[in-house]
């Protein structure tokens, strides 16, 4: 009775420790954060509960939608692990609207209009912030985008790393290019820098 008793607990044991995740959930309650003196009523605000750390976020003010990048920590937790996922969350509709595996090694996401752009390795890939449908790609990496003349400006990364000196001005509608240009001098693509909107 013992063996099977113990052989059970350790199997109950290892289920916990391996279980693994079934996706993420966004848990929201109603919480009261303050008192109104003059009208004397509470404030009322909406808290939402991730089962991960919020690594970086963004807004987008005219889908209403945020883009979560949820990280977890080392096995030593000490250090943010590498290995994360992206989420689009609807606050109006209190639910996510698609979610993608993420490896911050190699990837980094911006958001650009109605486009979420992932910038990883040689390569940029734009997807519709509302469906993650993947709606093209350009062999750049994008460092700059001007929404209003809907041009996204990048450099190509040459085999064994360094950068190729040729600057491209990329249509953020569809990914194709529209102009190239040789950088020379000091006008080189490292010297250039974001700008802050």
């Amino acid at each position: 009775m013992k063996k099977i008793l113990t052989f059970l607990l350790f199997s109950l044991v290892g289920l916990i420790c391996f279980a693994q995740n079934d996706g993420y959930r966004v848990i929201s309650s109603e919480k009261t954060i303050g008192k109104d003196v003059i009208n004397n009523s509470e404030i009322e605000a909406k808290e939402y509960i991730l089962s991960e750390y919020i690594y970086d976020f963004y807004f987008d003010s005219v889908t209403n939608l945020f883009v979560l990048q949820l990280r977890g920590l080392s096995d030593n937790k000490k250090y943010f692990s590498n290995d994360g996922e992206l989420i689009v969350f609807d606050p109006i509709k209190n639910g996510i609207l698609w979610s993608k595996d993420v490896n911050y090694f190699a990837d980094s996401y911006k958001l650009c209009v109605d486009k979420l752009i992932n910038l990883t390795r040689n390569k940029s890939i734009a997807y519709d912030i509302n469906t993650g449908i993947e709606l093209w790609r350009a062999k750049d990496i994008i460092f700059y985008y001007d929404t209003l003349s809907a041009i996204a400006l990048g450099y190509k990364i040459q085999f064994g790393g360094g950068y190729n000196y040729k600057i491209e001005a990329i249509d953020i509608k569809t990914g194709n290019p529209k102009w190239k240009r040789k950088m020379f001098g000091m006008e080189r693509a490292q010297n250039i820098f974001n700008l802050n909107d």
